[in-house]
């Protein structure tokens, strides 16, 4: 079962190599995306927002560091798009070795 980490990490190189399906593999299926405020619920949801503003974007994120949260992983980038363009925190909580919350 992947650890936090290694799920932030997945998020990660699913967006530098526009991998779709490896993005998608990550979220439980009830799973959950914050973005600026808006909630994304589900997996097709997800995904559609990723194909608009994350990978479709393309997304391309440097890492700084990535911490352990207590229930899941906290990650500091860089980020280049053709939409946002700067630092960022991702928030994830995980269960079950998959992804369950984030928070953009």
């Amino acid at each position: 079962m992947p650890t936090a980490i290694e799920l932030a990490q997945g998020w990660v190189d699913a967006a530098n190599n526009a991998d779709r399906a490896a993005f998608r593999a990550l979220f439980a299926p009830d799973a959950v995306v914050v973005d600026t405020g808006r909630e994304f619920e589900g997996i097709e949801a997800i995904v559609g927002w990723s194909d608009r503003e994350f990978i479709g974007a393309g997304m391309q994120i440097e890492v700084r560091r990535i911490e352990p949260r207590p229930d899941g992983a906290l990650l500091r980038s860089k980020v280049h798009s053709t939409g946002f363009n700067g630092r960022a925190k991702v928030e994830f909580t995980v269960r079950d070795g998959l992804i369950q919350h984030v928070r953009i």
